[in-house]
């Protein structure tokens, strides 16, 4: 039957938390070594994943030496100085993935020797399969450092190698909540906040913390993990100015501070407070305040003359 006000029904959407977000992929490789191989060792601001799949290695993580049988896994925080070797006595096989994720949450899973199970090896064994459908991976030459794709990429394989590590780094973080020594942080990462006001009074303490960078409301949106259109209409509805308008006043204000503090030109100010540009600063402020950054310093001049 037709509706009788011939409009469509609303049905409510809800924003998916994303726990593991792997944003880019650096490197992925399957490597075959010698008894007697030793990597001196290397330093870089990703993450890297590497399993022993066959035979005993070592990792060193910043000096801290980690024993990995066949089976176990190690996972490199970013800027951490680690390298590797066998034990001289059996070849060894392991698989590397380096990769950078927005998420700190998995800092707790950092430099610890990681048991697989027969459900995580299933994991890796699909992530290896969709990484050798999407890229070459060189098994005997460790200089190899860029990603060289295929020239006929099996359909949706860069996706699936994305899709399978995050399903791998959540397999993690699953088992050290059952050992409960994570799971205080993980509910809170993981919680939502229902209360709309509770959430705003979140978002506004956000924007006060990051008052000196550029924050986007998609930014907010990865945060708080509520859609754009929730986070704005509330937001409004409960401080009566829009997320912009209250990011730049909060911009405009410290300014302010800073101006009297008589310590840094008006152009320093602008790049301190994380805008674009001294003419788009200047902009802001005026619109904000009625008055230019160098007005406002030449009335704080005449105040005290």
């Amino acid at each position: 039957m037709e509706n009788a006000n011939n409009s469509l029904p609303s049905f409510p959407s809800l924003a998916l938390t994303e726990l593991v977000t792997v944003t880019k992929l650096h490197s992925l490789y399957y490597y075959e070594f010698p008894a007697d191989y030793f990597f001196t060792g290397e330093r870089h601001d990703f993450w890297e994943l590497l399993y022993a799949d066959k035979g005993d290695c070592f990792v060193d993580n910043e000096g801290r030496r980690i024993q990995l049988n066949r089976g176990e896994a190690v996972l490199t925080a970013p800027n951490v100085y680690h390298n590797l070797g066998g034990n001289g006595r059996q070849l060894f096989n392991v698989f590397v993935v380096s990769f950078s994720c927005k998420n700190k949450v998995i800092e707790a899973i950092a430099g610890q020797r990681l048991t697989i199970t027969p459900a995580q090896r299933d994991i890796i064994s699909k992530l290896i399969k969709e990484g050798r459908n999407a890229f070459y991976l060189p098994i005997i030459d460790p200089t190899v450092s860029e990603l060289e794709p295929r020239e006929n990429t099996v359909l949706g394989s860069r996706q699936l190698v994305k899709n399978y590590l995050e399903e791998l780094l959540i397999s993690f973080l699953r088992k050290q909540v059952q050992k409960d020594s994570f799971a205080p942080v993980l509910s809170m990462l993981s919680a939502k906040t229902t209360d709309p006001k509770n959430l705003i009074e979140a978002v506004e303490k956000y924007l006060l913390d990051n008052v000196d960078k550029s924050v986007s409301i998609n930014a907010l949106c990865d945060t708080f993990h509520y859609s754009k259109n929730y986070i704005c209409s509330h937001f409004k509805e409960q401080t009566g100015s829009t997320v912009i308008e209250y990011f730049n006043r909060a911009k405009v204000e410290r300014a302010k501070e800073l101006i009297r503090e008589r310590k840094h030109s008006l152009s320093d100010i602008s790049e301190l407070l994380g805008f674009s540009s001294p003419g788009y600063f200047s902009k802001t402020f005026k619109r904000v305040s009625g008055l230019s950054p160098l007005e406002y310093q030449r009335s704080l001049d005449r105040l005290i003359n």
